[in-house]
Formats: structure tokens, sequence, C-alpha cells
């Protein structure tokens, strides 16, 4: 009787839940009747839920949460970029350009004419971690947590009276964009041009070949209207069809940089402008201009801060990671201007090399400063 009071008091002490109420025996209770005490209903959704918190968290290991919206569209209907690959393409193909491939050996030659560029490049890659990655997770952070546009943005996270912040980003990119796209027009005219003729072999026939185009003929606006035309059918059509572009075009872009990079270091006396690329010049630091140039050349190659990669950050879910989108694409881009500088450097000076034998390191270098549109046609072309 002891030790049936015993194993009565211990059961009858459990959670109410819990407790026994079938007969008391020798053995104490029987199996069958001591699980006739439990919610069964209750412990498979306890056990339902902790399987389900367990999935969460190896999910959110992975970078994506259970329940998500899928890759095509959020729970508020917007759509979504359908691979990991397509926003890095398409923020790559948003501000990879002529400031790459253009502006930046230009930059470059201005505070590199006193001796080399090593110093300006060492700066610029500084700029690259002080300003542009940090600015670049902003706007990713923000786009993604408002999934708004620039205007929206702000008004979303500041309220009503700061949407005027977002409508002078926009105004300033609209300026940007009306001029850049002229100069889109000028690519456009290079590429049929160098298809149907000659290239030219001295600077004079390149400067030539602009005036007769910008001066002469109406190609300047047939140019640019193509130009704003295709830019306006691909942002009307949405994200899909500006990921599916980039995801063509982006990598035609590459590989055409990557093999005239290696056919430029198969020309004779390529290496002397690699050499000049990267040839220290620590005097140059103490020049106020150096840096003023790196952080705006910065600011051109990435878009930093002028609300460019905003809106593409919008059409991100949880699974697009911040940080590594926002080391990745201004890390990828200033490679990609890295790549251009030297295939332009070691091309004006294996040319000028053969060509004008009789220039200096400096008149070499001044046909680089000077690489208006004439001389763009010239430094593109080789």
């Amino acid at each position: 009787m002891a030790q049936h009071r015993l194993t009565d008091s211990r059961y009858s002490q459990t959670d109410s839940r819990h407790v026994y109420h079938g007969p008391i025996t020798e053995t104490g209770p029987s199996s069958s009747s001591y699980f006739s005490g439990f919610d069964l209903d209750e412990m498979v959704t306890s056990l339902g839920s902790s399987s389900a918190a367990n999935q969460r968290r190896a999910a959110r290991s992975q970078g994506k949460l259970l329940g998500e919206p899928d890759c095509e569209h959020q729970e508020d209907g917007r759509p979504t970029w359908g691979s990991s690959l397509g926003p890095v393409l398409s923020c790559l193909g948003c501000v990879v350009g002529t400031g790459n491939i253009w502006r930046f050996p230009r930059i470059v030659a201005n505070n590199a004419s006193h001796g080399g560029g090593l110093a300006f490049l060492l700066v610029w890659i500084l700029f690259l971690l002080l300003w542009s990655v940090p600015m670049v997770t902003i706007e990713y952070a923000t786009g993604r947590y408002t999934r708004r546009a620039v205007v929206g943005s702000f008004t979303q996270l500041i309220g009503p009276r700061a949407a005027w912040c977002g409508v002078w980003i926009c105004l300033v990119s609209f300026l940007i964009g009306c001029y850049y796209s002229v100069i889109l027009g000028w690519c456009f005219y290079y590429v049929i041009y160098c298809a149907s003729h000659e290239l030219p072999t001295q600077p004079e026939e390149g400067l030539r070949i602009f005036q007769d185009f910008a001066m002469e003929s109406n190609w300047p606006v047939l140019t640019t209207a193509a130009a704003v035309t295709l830019a306006c059918l691909f942002v009307i059509r949405g994200v899909k069809t500006i990921e599916k572009v980039c995801l063509v075009l982006v990598p035609v872009l590459l590989l055409i940089l990557t093999l005239t990079f290696v056919w430029v270091l198969t020309r004779p006396s390529s290496a002397l402008g690699l050499a000049f690329l990267f040839k220290p010049n620590w005097g140059a630091l103490s020049e106020p201009g150096l840096w003023i140039d790196a952080l705006t050349q910065n600011a051109f190659d990435t878009g930093a801060g002028a609300g460019l990669l905003l809106p593409y950050a919008s059409y991100m879910t949880r699974r697009h990671g911040i940080v590594r989108y926002a080391t990745l694409i201004p890390a990828a881009n200033n490679l990609i201007s890295l790549v251009a500088g030297m295939t332009i450097f070691s091309a004006v000076f294996s040319a000028m090399v053969v060509l004008k034998p009789h220039f200096t390191q400096a008149e070499i270098v001044a046909v680089l400063t000077d690489s208006g549109p004439g001389n763009t046609g010239f430094t593109f072309v080789w």
C-alpha cells in the first residue's frame, strides 16, 4: 500500500494535462492507461512546430527563409529576379560603360603624367572600400527593405516631407541620362563604322571620323533616338526583360573586353603601357586633385550614391544577400575598369611606338589625357 501511495503521489504532482487517472497496480500504471492521459493532438502539433523551426533555422543559415515569396513574385505582387546571377549582371549592365572604358584611362593618365599611375590606383581602390561599397550597401538595404524606387523609399523611411530628396536624385539621374544617351549613340556609330571601314592609323584620322559623324551628318540624331528607344522598351517591359537582356549583353561585353586585352598584350611594346600604368609615383599623393579624381571616378564607375542601384534592389528578396552583392558588384565593376585601363594604355603605347617612334613618354601620355571624342575613336578602335 505504501508503494501504491508513493506511485500515486508521484503522478498526481505532474502537469494536470499528464495526470494518471487509471487504476494503480503493483508494478505501476499500465502503458495504455498512462498514454491515455496525454493530449496526442497537442504532441503532434508541438513536434510539427519544432520541426518547422529547425527547418527555418537551417534555411536561414543558407540565406533563404521558409515561407518567403518565390523568385517570381513577392507577397505584394512585385516581381523579383529570376536567378542569383540576374541582379549581378543587371547591376553591372547599369553601371559599366564609357565611364570604365573611356573616362577611367583618361583620369589615370591625367594623374600619372608626372611618372606613373600606381599612386592613383591605390587611392582609387581605397575609395572603393570607403565610399562605393558602403554607399551601395545602403542603397541595396533601402531598396530591398522598402520594395520601392527612390522617391517611394524616401517617403516610406523618412516621411512625405523627404520625398523631395528622391525627386532630386531622380532629376540628377535623368539629366545624366540625357547626355549619356548621346554618348551611347556615338558607340552605336563606331560599331557600324568599324564593321564597314578600315581602322584609322593616325590620331588625326580618328578626329576626322568623329567630326564627319557629329558635324556633317544626321547620324547623331538617329543613333541617339535608337539608344533612347531601346532603353525605354526594356524599362517598360520590366525587370524580367532587363534581366534577360543583361544575361546576354553583359557577358558579350566582358568577352569582347577580355579578348581585346589578350590581343593587345601580343602587340609590340604593349608592356611599356603596363609598366607606366603600374609605376609608383608617391609624390603624387600630396596632390589634392588626385584624391578628388579618385573619389569622383569611383562614383562614376560604380554609380554609388546616384540612386541607380536602389530600384534594382527593390526586386531582391532575402536570398539575395545585401553585403555580398554590395561588395561583389563594385569590386567587379572596378576590376573591369582596371582591365580597360590596361588595355587602353597598352594599345596606345604600342601604337605610338610603332607609328610615332620619335614620341617621348610624355607625348604618348598626352594622347591619353587628350582622349576627347576624336581620340576616343583612336584609343577604342586600336
